[in-house]
């Protein structure tokens, strides 16, 4: 089992109006039950002389959630995984589903610790070869089970199957069209088309799922479809792309092809501010969850923007299960479930999201 994960109580609670132009449209709830929380990853022994993945069970030596920059579920397994930037290393949150009825019992009663059989996964080494990471900073995992990670310290994208082999990389350190320079974020539309946010670069790179440049949008600024610091990007049922626009504060929603649609967003802590957006994620309701770094709380908005609701508070500790401290990347997995890495308190939170009217 993980080392220090456990169920807790429903704690978190938010009841909002939905907004428009003219006013409220209608009242909705929106209920984050915290089921687990993760502080410490299973950490495998990896081969001296080449990257390789291992497995085994989450008993054998382990490491402390540090700075987990992002999270991604699995579309045909629903295995989650977390990207530490500090360590160099991906690492398996959760092999599959838990089991929602024993689950439930958990956190209803919160008397016995729910836990499924693991096999957890940990790929890569630090390091600058094939299958080594400097300072890994997003991730996305297509429908065969192959990673896109975002090497941020080596200006590259890594594939990696779903055993942990190297694939291929794409990407060299510069500004040219097929350069890229620190980026973030990596995404995948329905076609395999990879999305990266040349964070940098201050643009989105496409590519090929072999790593053949396709085309690029954006550029550094403020205007319309400028960006500045992109840190993450996502994609609806549609194609559209949706780019958490960091340092411009606002959120930033392009068609596949890098056309401009719309943006919201302004700097602030009043309901639909951002204070560096730095994640941003769509779930099956095709509602957009926005990660509001430095105002420590999640603010989810229709997919044209207009706002629904805003989650959290600042937490100082770990314990305290009512609030965030520096939520940093947020994922559904194919469950519905949410989860969230949380740099600020070296955690990794799985939630259940709940609704009503």
């Amino acid at each position: 089992m993980f080392k220090n994960a456990y169920f807790v109580k429903p704690t978190l609670a938010i009841v909002a109006s939905l907004l428009g132009c003219s006013g409220m449209l209608q009242a909705q709830s929106l209920t984050l039950a915290r089921l687990n929380r993760i502080t410490e990853l299973p950490k495998l022994p990896v081969a001296a002389n080449r990257a390789e993945v291992t497995t085994g069970v989450a008993t054998q030596p382990s490491t402390a959630v540090s700075y987990t920059q992002a999270v991604a579920a699995s579309p045909a397994t629903g295995a989650v995984y977390a990207v530490d930037c500090s360590t160099g290393y991906v690492t398996e949150a959760s092999a599959e589903e838990y089991a929602d009825a024993e689950a439930a019992s958990a956190v209803s009663s919160n008397a016995v610790k729910v836990q499924r059989p693991l096999s957890p996964q940990t790929i890569g080494r630090p390091g600058k070869g094939p299958g080594e990471f400097d300072d890994p900073k997003g991730i996305v995992i297509d429908n065969l089970g192959n990673f896109y990670i975002a090497d941020s310290g080596n200006n590259r994208i890594q594939k990696i199957s779903p055993s942990g082999t190297f694939l291929l990389e794409f990407g060299k350190s510069g500004t040219g069209k097929e350069a890229l320079s620190h980026p973030y974020g990596v995404a995948l539309d329905k076609n395999g088309v990879v999305f990266v946010a040349d964070t940098n670069n201050n643009r989105i790179v496409k590519y090929t799922s072999d790593g053949t440049y396709l085309s690029s949008f954006g550029e550094k600024g403020s205007g319309r479809g400028q960006l500045y610091f992109p840190q993450a990007l996502t994609l609806d049922s549609a194609g559209n792309v949706y780019v958490a626009d960091f340092a411009n504060n606002r959120i930033q929603k392009f068609t596949n092809d890098g056309v401009f649609l719309t943006s919201w967003g302004e700097v602030g802590s009043k309901p639909g501010q951002f204070q560096y957006p730095s994640s941003v994620a769509i779930d099956s309701h095709e509602r957009v969850w926005v990660t509001d770094l430095m105002n420590h709380r999640l603010e989810v908005f229709t997919e044209e923007g207009k706002f629904i609701t805003t989650i959290g508070s600042f937490s100082q500790t770990a314990a305290d299960a009512t609030g965030f401290n520096f939520p940093r990347s947020v994922a559904f997995a194919p469950n519905g479930d949410l989860w969230l890495a949380q740099p600020g308190i070296h955690a990794v939170d799985r939630y259940r999201v709940s609704e009503g009217r």
